[in-house]
C-alpha cells in the first residue's frame, strides 16, 4: 500500500522534478549515517542498489507517461483539423461530443476512471460558459497550429525541391500535358501551333508551303503522344516527319541538357546518320543552341562522344553498333528521362546482324517512352522489331496500297538485255556519254567497285568509289564531295541504297541487278526525290528476264526495255582494255578479285531460279571484267555464301571439341583456308 502510494505520488504530473534532487540528497545522507553508525559496508552497498533501482524505475515510468501524453495530444490535434474551406464556411449548430477524460496518472487503477469522469461532467454543468470559451479557445489554437504546420510543410517541400540537384529534379515527367484529343490530317503546318523557331526554320531553310502526305498524318499523331509505325515511298519527307515532332515535344516539355537525353534517333548507316544530323542542324538554326544534339557513328573516337553524352546532350543520332557501345560502356550517360525513340529505315537497321543489337538497345532504354518507326517497306522483320519496341498498340500509317506501285511517278525506269562479254563496254560508253550528269552506279561487291573505279580513272573516265570497307574520313569526304558536285559518277554498293538524300541525281544505273525487289526500290529511290524527275537503268542478262515478273508482282513496278545497238560499239575498246589489264599487275589482281566477288554474290542470291550460277558462261563473264580468260578460283559454287559460313562455324565448333590434337589442327587449317578464299562484299 505504501509502495503504491509512493509510485502514484512520484509519477503524478504535479510532482516537480526538483523533488528528485531532494530525494538524491536524502539518499546520500542516509547512506553516510548508516555506514558511520553501523560500520557495515555491505549494508550500505545494498541500500545503494535499492535506491538506484527505485530511481531508475520511477524515472523511466515518468518519461513513458510524458511520451504517451504527447502522442495523444498530437493525435487529437490531427483529428480535429479542418481544411480552409471548412473554416470559411459558417458554423452549424450541433452538439459537441463530450471529450474523453484522460487519466492524469498513468499507473492509476481502471476502476478510478468513472469517478473522475463523473466529477468532470458535474463541474462542466456548473460552469457551462467557461467550458464553451475554453472549447473555442482550444479550437482556435488548434486551427492556428494546423495552419502553421501546413505552411511549414509547404516551405520545407519548396526548400527540398530547390536543394535537389538537376539530375534528381529531372525525374519529373517531362511529357507535354496539353495534347489534342485526336490526330487529324493537317496539311498546313501553321495550324499545328509549332514553336516560332521551328516555323521560321521551315519557311527560311526548307521553303515550306505545305506538309507532304506522310508529314500531314505523322506530325499531328506524334504530337498527340502516339506510337507510330509509318510506311511511305522514298523521297516523301520521312525525315522531317519525325524530326519536327521530336523538337516540338522537347521545346514544350521544358527539357534541359542537365536532365540527360530526351530523344534518340537510330539510322542504319553512317552516312544516313550524318544526313539526319544535317537536317536537324537546319531545323534548330534559330534555337541559338538551347537544344543540343550529337551524332555518334563508327569510325570515330568514342572518348569525346562519351564526354559530351555525360555532360548532357538532348538529341542523339547514332548507328546501332555505336549506340549499343555507349549504352553499355558510357556509365555517366543519363537516359532514364528519355522521351522519344525514332528508327529511320527500320527494315535496313535489322539487316547485317543488327537485329540482336536492336533488341538489346530496346531492352536498355526506359519503357515509358514514345516510339516512332519509319521505313519505305514493311517486312516481317519490321513487325518483329515493332513487337519488342512498342509498349502499347501503335498507330499504323501507310501511304502505299497494294495496287499502287512502290516508286514515284516522276521516275522513268528501264532495263537493257546485255550479254556478259558486252557489259563493260556498254557501261564505258554510257559513262562517257553522261559525263556532265550526276550518275550513281550500283555493284554487287566492294571488289567490283574498286576495280571499275581504278580502271575508269586509268582510262580518263573520272569517277569516285564509295563502299563499306573504306575509312570513315574517306567515306565522309567522298559523300560530301559528291553531294556538293554539280556532276560526276559514283560507283558504290548497297551501302548507299538507303535513305541518302543526294541532291540532283540524274541517273541510277544498276550494273549488277539486285536479288530482291525491295533493294531495287531503295536503289532507284536515290533519284526523283521531292517531286523532281529522274531516270533509272538496270543491266540484265538474257536468262535474268524473269526478274521483271517478280518486280511487278511484289512492287507493282513496270520497267521499259531500252535497246542499245551493240554493232555500233567500238570493239577496239574491249581489246585495249584486256591488254591494259593483262599488262598491269595491280589491275589484273583487282579484276580477279572482282570476278570472284561477282560469282560469290551471284551464288548467294535469294532468287535461285533467276540468278543461277550454273547457267553462266564463265569465259564471257571473265571478258566482262577485261580478262581474256577465266582465272582459276577456289570457291565452292554449289552452295551459297551464307551456307558456307554456317558450315565453317559448325566445323570450327566440332574441331574445338575434338580431343585429338592432329584432328583439331587439320580442322583449323581447313576452316582458315575456306575463310581466306571468300572475297567481295561478303
Amino acid at each position: 500500500m505504501r509502495l503504491s502510494f509512493l509510485s502514484h505520488f512520484l509519477l503524478s504530473p504535479s510532482f516537480p522534478y526538483y523533488y528528485y534532487s531532494c530525494l538524491v540528497t536524502l539518499y546520500f545522507t542516509l547512506s553516510t549515517h548508516i555506514y558511520t553508525l553501523t560500520g557495515c559496508f555491505l549494508l550500505k552497498l545494498n541500500i545503494n542498489f535499492f535506491f538506484l533501482f527505485l530511481f531508475h524505475f520511477f524515472f523511466q515510468k515518468k518519461m513513458d507517461g510524458a511520451g504517451v501524453d504527447a502522442a495523444s495530444s498530437k493525435k487529437k490535434r490531427v483529428r480535429h483539423h479542418r481544411s480552409k474551406a471548412q473554416r470559411g464556411a459558417p458554423a452549424e449548430d450541433h452538439e459537441e461530443p463530450e471529450e474523453q477524460v484522460e487519466l492524469a496518472v498513468a499507473g492509476a487503477e481502471p476502476e478510478d476512471v468513472p469517478v473522475a469522469a463523473e466529477e468532470t461532467v458535474a463541474r462542466r454543468k456548473e460552469h457551462p460558459a467557461k467550458d464553451v470559451k475554453k472549447k473555442e479557445g482550444k479550437k482556435r489554437q488548434r486551427e492556428e497550429e494546423a495552419e502553421d504546420a501546413e505552411d511549414v510543410s509547404v516551405s520545407r517541400k519548396r526548400e527540398r525541391a530547390a536543394a535537389k540537384p538537376p539530375q534528381d529534379a529531372a525525374e519529373v515527367d517531362m511529357r507535354p500535358t496539353t495534347l489534342p484529343a485526336n490526330a487529324p490530317v493537317v496539311s498546313d503546318y501553321k495550324e499545328l501551333g509549332l514553336n516560332p523557331h521551328i516555323m521560321t526554320a521551315l519557311e527560311s531553310e526548307f521553303q515550306f508551303k505545305e506538309l507532304t502526305s506522310i508529314q500531314a498524318r505523322c506530325i499531328p499523331a506524334a504530337l498527340q503522344g502516339r506510337d507510330l509505325l509509318a510506311e511511305a515511298k522514298t523521297g516523301a519527307g520521312k525525315t522531317l516527319a519525325f524530326l519536327i515532332p521530336i523538337v516540338e515535344i522537347i521545346s514544350r516539355s521544358g527539357f534541359r541538357a542537365s536532365n540527360g537525353t530526351a530523344a534518340i534517333i537510330v539510322g542504319p548507316t553512317r552516312e544516313l546518320c550524318l544526313q539526319i544530323e544535317g537536317v536537324l542542324l537546319r531545323l534548330l538554326k534559330f534555337f541559338n543552341g538551347s537544344i543540343t544534339f550529337l551524332c555518334c557513328i563508327g569510325g570515330q573516337s568514342r572518348g569525346p562522344e562519351g564526354y559530351k553524352l555525360a555532360n548532357g546532350v538532348m538529341i542523339v543520332v547514332a548507328s546501332p553498333g555505336r549506340l549499343l557501345d555507349h549504352l553499355k560502356l558510357t556509365t555517366d550517360w543519363h537516359t532514364k528521362n528519355l522521351l522519344l525513340l525514332a528508327v529511320d529505315e527500320a527494315d535496313r537497321v535489322l539487316d547485317n546482324g543488327f537485329e540482336e543489337d536492336m533488341r538489346e538497345i530496346v531492352s536498355l532504354l526506359p519503357k515509358s517512352r514514345q516510339t516512332l518507326l519509319f521505313s519505305a517497306t514493311q517486312t516481317t522483320r519490321v513487325e518483329q522489331l515493332a513487337r519488342i519496341s512498342f509498349n502499347k498498340p501503335p498507330l499504323f500509317i501507310s501511304m502505299k496500297s497494294k495496287k499502287d506501285k512502290a516508286t514515284v511517278d516522276t521516275l522513268e525506269q528501264g532495263y537493257v538485255l546485255c550479254p556478259s562479254e558486252k557489259r563493260l563496254l556498254v557501261l564505258y560508253h554510257f559513262v562517257k556519254r553522261n559525263a556532265k550528269k550526276k550518275v550513281i552506279v550500283f555493284f554487287s561487291s566492294r571488289n567490283s567497285v574498286s576495280f571499275h573505279c581504278e580502271l575508269f580513272n586509268y582510262i580518263d573516265a573520272p569517277c569516285v568509289a564509295f563502299h563499306g570497307k573504306q575509312k570513315q574520313h574517306q567515306r565522309s569526304a567522298t559523300y560530301m564531295q559528291f553531294c556538293n558536285a554539280p556532276s560526276g559518277v559514283l560507283f558504290t554498293t548497297d551501302v548507299a541504297a538507303r535513305g541518302l538524300d543526294i541532291p540532283a541525281v540524274d541517273w541510277i544505273v544498276q550494273f549488277d541487278p539486285p536479288d530482291d525487289p525491295v533493294k531495287y526500290i531503295h536503289r532507284v529511290g536515290r533519284t526523283a526525290r521531292a517531286g523532281r524527275a529522274g531516270s533509272a537503268l538496270m543491266f540484265l542478262l538474257p536468262q535474268e528476264n524473269l526478274f521483271l515478273k517478280y518486280l511487278y508482282d511484289d512492287a507493282r513496278v513496270t520497267v521499259n526495255e531500252y535497246s542499245f545497238d551493240l554493232t555500233k560499239l567500238n570493239e577496239n575498246v574491249q581489246e585495249q582494255l584486256e591488254k591494259l589489264v593483262s599488262s598491269n599487275y595491280y589491275l589484273r589482281t583487282s579484276a580477279r578479285q572482282a570476278y570472284e566477288g561477282y560469282l560469290l554474290s551471284y551464288t548467294s542470291s535469294q532468287l535461285k531460279n533467276v540468278f543461277n550460277v550454273h547457267q553462266l558462261d564463265l569465259a564471257a563473264v571473265a571478258r566482262g571484267f577485261a580478262l581474256s580468260e577465266p582465272p582459276p578460283i577456289s570457291i565452292d559454287l554449289s552452295q551459297s555464301a551464307a551456307n558456307m559460313s554456317k558450315k565453317a562455324r559448325r566445323e570450327s565448333k566440332e574441331g574445338q571439341r575434338n580431343k585429338n590434337m592432329q584432328r583439331r589442327q587439320a580442322t583449323k587449317q581447313f576452316t582458315d583456308r575456306k575463310h581466306s578464299n571468300i572475297s567481295g562484299e561478303w
